[in-house]
């Protein structure tokens, strides 16, 4: 903060930045929580290493099939079904 700058004009900011911190936690607490209760192969990450190794790997398997539909000039609807079913599949599904 500057001299004679009036800290008001930041905390919209600051207030949008935490709130999606705190939801972004709250999110990675629930599939952390979902994934050691629903037996998935014996999960048992703590949830830093389910954020750093997990999370990235879940996000490329579960949104693949979405991928060529997209880049196809549009979104099909037929692209939801696989992304679902691989969700499911690795218990990322509530």
């Amino acid at each position: 903060m500057h001299p004679g700058e009036r800290n008001f004009n930041r905390f919209p900011g600051w207030l949008g930045k935490n709130s999606t911190h705190n939801k972004n936690r709250r999110l990675l607490h629930e599939l952390h929580s979902h994934m050691i209760t629903s037996g998935y192969g014996g999960f048992q990450a703590n949830s830093a290493a389910l954020r750093e190794s997990y999370a990235p790997l879940l996000k490329v398997i579960t949104t693949r099939p979405m991928k060529p539909a997209t880049m196809a000039g549009g979104f099909l609807r037929t692209s939801i079904r696989p992304t679902l079913n691989r969700a499911n599949r690795v218990h990322a599904s509530v």
